[in-house]
């Protein structure tokens, strides 16, 4: 018999999903039993996802007879650059009755390790069966990434995985899917991130009806760590979970369900359980490539410790968020929430001796314990919470105690026993949260403050220390988007007089560098009992004045127009200290006080004025002075007259003093340290 050969070519080969485009076939034989065969396709799709490139088959002997075609040395080739080039050895026996395939790749070398494969195709179902033993992450991403699955933007990858799989399907797609797989050492970077982590992942995946996929699985973390991103949002941040082995494996378990069309994701039961740290059951619905990630979430958290979670789920996300960073905590919480697209609807926490403690001192909480319930509902919750003590920023509170109602994502205090501070109480008439957990979530509140010591007031703000008692009423203050405001104005009893601060603003308040501005209105202060209240000397008499457009950066003044004098519709006794005198002149010049009695002046304790007043404009660390009238080279603090001699003035020097001076000089006068020549 003479040799045949024959050269066919196809432009694209469809079969059960899989096509193959440019496919060439050569086939020539020596004898009637015996056939050398070559198969080229430019390009062989798995899926629209998967392309492999090129592939090529080679059987040197091929064999034939009535029922089957068999070939028993053969090598099929994938890829066409040398680098990312795959050659296996293959065997395959092809049914001419029944039209299926056997194809068997037994122990192949790939990725520094090894591979098997077992395919079973027919017109109506299909199955693959595979293996790999301790294949090279580096070298396995070369092959992936030409198949095109490796994701993007994934590099620094070490470590190796083995792993079994089975595939099987009809004669359109797959019906189902189970993988078993073990990483050792693995790292990559990525969104995701692993480091040295050693895990086993189980996983199946069934396709009960077309474009409906069902995913179960687990997973056990047994060393090392990976980074997982959450889906969510905050400040243009996309937060994620950190886990990392310890002594205790970290567990995970899931049952979900993948529409294909709509691209969602429904989450039945997630489980994650990180011994030490939480444990974690979630379930909702995911649209994973859409920016809004979450479309609904339930989540449920149980023996959460505070401290262990805050090091490893809160604390990185420092870099990003600086407001979280520089916290100590302590306690134990459990509860849950459930999350939709427009924020949280419902949430439940119960907090077990809670200790938070801010490296910043912008706040402290001491021994929370209580529930709270956010109800999205129209059904009213109610909820109690309990501390022992508490502070915000400089000022100190004590225990106390809250009950609240909440419905239809609104909270608000039904019940509040007095909290101590300072010496005296804070009385809150009303407290409401509105949108907790929404991006303009705020609060507002109304209340009363019972006589504060105004001794500890002021060690609390850093300014000099003098005594007496503060009280007032605080009308509605409001927070949101991070700002806090007072609408209304915040009325002081001080000194016999009023204090009245008229548009409280703070932004950034938990911010790094908190921002106030207000106005301030002092009127009809008792000067003898303001006086009194330092080492400065014995003025009587009334003051009136305030403070222009005060702004406080991060709690220090930066700017403000100052004005104190004495009421023009005053008519009470004007009389002024020889000390007083002589601390009045060192503010107003900015040095050491010096003594102002000279000649008979000097036997006289006080002395009679007409008026008194001293203005500063702070701008750019300098205060710009002023008193109640010009004067040769310089102004009065204060003027002569009055009913009885001695009569005295007082002129200041100093139109321009560092703030700073004008501070330290003030501290010296109300502790008493500035001496008098």
């Amino acid at each position: 018999m003479s040799p045949i050969a024959s050269h066919v070519e196809f432009e694209k080969i469809e079969a059960a999903g899989i096509s193959g485009e440019g496919v060439i076939l050569d086939w020539k034989s020596e004898d009637e039993d015996h056939l050398t065969l070559r198969a080229v396709a430019r390009a062989v799709s798995l899926s629209p996802e998967v392309k492999l490139g090129r592939v090529e088959l080679t059987c040197s002997l091929l064999e034939w007879d009535a029922a089957n075609i068999r070939c028993d040395r053969g090598i099929v080739e994938i890829g066409s650059k040398p680098a990312a080039q795959t050659r296996f050895a293959v065997h395959f026996v092809y049914d001419l009755e029944r039209h299926q395939l056997d194809l068997n790749v037994n122990q192949a070398e790939f990725a520094k390790g090894r591979v098997g494969l077992t395919l079973k195709y027919s017109p109506l179902s299909w199955r693959v069966d595979g293996r790999g033993e301790r294949l090279a992450v580096s070298e396995l991403r070369r092959w992936l990434q030409s198949a095109g699955v490796w994701p993007h933007g994934y590099a620094d990858e070490a470590g190796t995985v083995t792993f079994r799989m089975t595939a099987a399907g009809d004669a359109g797609s797959f019906t189902h899917a189970d993988i078993d797989l073990n990483a050792s050492d693995f790292s990559i970077t990525g969104r995701h991130l692993a480091d040295h982590a050693t895990f086993h992942v189980t996983a199946s995946a069934e396709q009960p009806a077309p474009g409906d996929i069902r995913l179960r699985g687990g997973a056990e973390l047994t060393a090392g760590a990976v980074y997982v991103e959450s889906g969510l949002t905050l400040q243009d941040y996309h937060p994620g979970v950190t886990l990392e082995a310890a002594d205790k494996p970290i567990t995970a378990g899931w049952d979900m369900d993948y529409a294909t069309a709509k691209k969602t994701l429904r989450v039945q039961r997630f489980d994650l359980n990180q011994p030490g740290v939480l444990k974690l059951t979630a379930s909702g619905d995911l649209t994973p490539a859409a920016p809004a990630a979450v479309r609904r979430l339930t989540l449920r958290l149980d023996d959460v410790d505070v401290g262990a979670a805050y090091e490893r789920h809160v604390k990185p996300m420092c870099s990003h968020i600086a407001s979280l960073c520089g916290l100590e905590a302590e306690g134990r919480l459990s509860g849950g929430l459930t999350w939709g697209e427009d924020g949280v609807h419902d949430l439940h926490a119960q907090f077990h001796h809670i200790y938070l403690d801010d490296a910043r001192r912008r706040f402290r909480l001491s021994d929370l314990d209580g529930d709270l319930w956010l109800a999205g509902g129209a059904t009213p919750m109610t909820s109690t919470l309990r501390w022992s003590s508490a502070s915000l920023y400089r000022l100190n509170f004590g225990g106390g105690r809250v009950a609240m109602s909440s419905k239809e994502r609104q909270l608000a205090i039904t019940e509040w026993s007095d909290v101590s501070v300072l010496g005296g109480t804070l009385k809150l008439d009303q407290f409401e949260i509105a949108r907790l957990g929404h991006p303009d979530f705020s609060f507002k509140t109304r209340g009363r403050l019972s006589p504060v010591s105004m001794q500890d007031f002021c060690q609390a703000m850093g300014w000099p220390i003098f005594p007496g008692r503060l009280s007032g009423v605080l009308p509605e203050m409001m927070y949101t988007h991070g700002d806090l405001s007072v609408h209304g104005d915040l009325v002081m009893n001080l000194f016999g007089g009023t204090v009245v601060v008229h548009d409280l603003r703070v932004t950034s308040l938990f911010g790094d560098t908190p921002v106030l501005t207000t106005d301030v209105a002092v009127a009809n202060i008792d000067l003898e009992q303001l006086t009194g209240a330092f080492s400065f000397g014995k003025i009587e008499g009334r003051l009136e004045g305030g403070f222009k457009d005060l702004r406080l950066e991060n709690w220090s003044p930066v700017y403000f127009e100052a004005r104190f004098q004495t009421p023009r519709d005053d008519h009470s006794r004007h009389r002024i200290s020889q000390r007083a005198v002589d601390n009045l002149s060192a503010i107003g010049s900015g040095g050491v006080a010096s003594s102002l009695s000279r000649g008979f002046l000097q036997v006289f304790q006080d002395y009679s004025y007409d008026q008194l007043g001293i203005a500063c404009r702070l701008y750019h660390g300098v205060c710009e002075m002023d008193g109640v009238a010009p004067a040769p080279d310089g102004f009065y603090i204060v003027t002569r007259g009055g009913l009885m001699p001695p009569w005295i003035d007082v002129k200041g020097t100093g139109h321009a003093i560092p703030w700073s001076d004008l501070v330290y000089g003030l501290k010296r006068i109300a502790s008493g340290d500035m001496q008098v020549q």
